[in-house]
């Protein structure tokens, strides 16, 4: 994947697994990643079950409102 960011994945049987790495990311940007990542993967989760898909109306509330436990990961 571009912009720093890779994926492997493989599957065997009815199970399949993901990796998803983002690297080389400034730590004045992890409180932005970090929820951004929790959204498209929540997306992705609800895309492959059914389940309710995150829409940006729920973005600030449900994400954003993360963003100070991610810059405190940061350091």
């Amino acid at each position: 994947l571009e912009g720093g960011s890779d994926g492997a994945g493989g599957a065997a049987g009815d199970l399949t697994h993901l990796a998803l790495r983002h690297h080389d990311v400034p730590a004045d940007m992890v409180e932005h990643i970090g929820p951004g990542w929790e959204w498209y993967l929540d997306r992705l989760v609800g895309a492959v079950t059914g389940s309710r898909v995150p829409g940006m109306d729920v973005w600030d509330a449900e994400y954003m409102s993360r963003a100070p436990e991610y810059a405190a990961l940061a350091g």
